[in-house]
């Protein structure tokens, strides 16, 4: 029997996609058991991690895992905090929605929930509020937090509130529509509500070795809207201000480089 050469290829592609499906198979494989080891060692050692779970895989981590939510769950966070009690964090983010961070900070603040946090590498925007609703908070020499002044996405790109504010101050009023202006005092509102629960953070959860003056030159950094929103106060810097410990244990880093490697998939 003769075999042409269209014969031949067939099957080398048909054995290329299977050896594809197989090692995809195995990588899928693979990818769930190092979750399930890593959600193991969250439990045993008490930790909770938060961090920016993707949305196409995020509701397959609420299958897979029971220790590592998205910030922007609160729900569920505050549900597995009422239920796990001296539970440590573990926060890596680049922020969320102001409306559910300041559910899980209401929740925080009027349990009198005693937090103990980790942030290895960042903790912004929103998350910088959670870092600093920690009556304990680790940070490694390299990690830092950002401004927590809310933003808003218009058309695509996003501003900070106090820039648009300032927009609408330069204007004047009676060339502004009724429902713009409603949007002006919602905008004021919540940069003001970030203001005062940045000062109700630092006056209950921190301990200062400083002055009024630098006292307050600390909460204008971080709620003004004075500097960049993505502008990085790191370790070192904070620590001139708060009481940040560096002794983080080796299981913690070892627990983070196991889900860093996760996410990097």
């Amino acid at each position: 029997m003769i075999i042409n050469f269209f014969d031949i290829f067939s099957i080398f592609i048909i054995f290329l996609l299977f050896n594809i499906m197989i090692t995809l198979f195995v990588i899928v494989l693979k990818y769930i058991y190092d979750l399930k080891k890593l959600n193991k060692l969250l439990i045993n050692n008490k930790l909770l991690i938060i961090c920016d779970i993707p949305d196409k895989i995020k509701k397959y981590y609420s299958f897979l895992t029971t220790n590592i939510f998205d910030l922007d769950d609160c729900d569920n966070i505050i549900h597995f905090l009422i239920n796990n009690k001296n539970m440590s964090l573990i926060l890596d983010t680049n922020g969320g929605s102001t409306i559910s961070n300041d559910i899980l900070l209401n929740y925080i603040i009027e349990s009198k929930l005693e937090l103990k946090t980790y942030v290895i590498r960042k903790a912004s925007s929103a998350g910088t509020l959670l870092a600093l609703a920690s009556d304990k908070l680790y940070m490694n020499n390299d990690a830092y937090l950002t401004p927590t002044e809310p933003q808003i996405t218009i058309l695509d790109k996003t501003y900070s509130v106090k820039s648009i504010i300032e927009l609408y101050n330069n204007k004047d009023n009676n060339l502004i529509s009724d429902v713009n202006l409603l949007g002006y005092y919602e905008f004021k509102k919540s940069y003001d509500e970030n203001i005062e629960t940045v000062k109700k953070l630092l006056n209950t959860k921190f301990k200062f070795n400083i002055s009024k003056k630098e006292k307050n030159k600390l909460i204008d950094d971080f709620t003004e809207g004075n500097i960049s929103h993505h502008m990085p106060f790191g370790c070192r810097y904070l620590q001139k201000y708060l009481k940040i410990d560096n002794n983080i244990t080796s299981i913690v880093y070892g627990i983070y480089d196991s889900y860093f490697y996760l996410i990097k998939y």
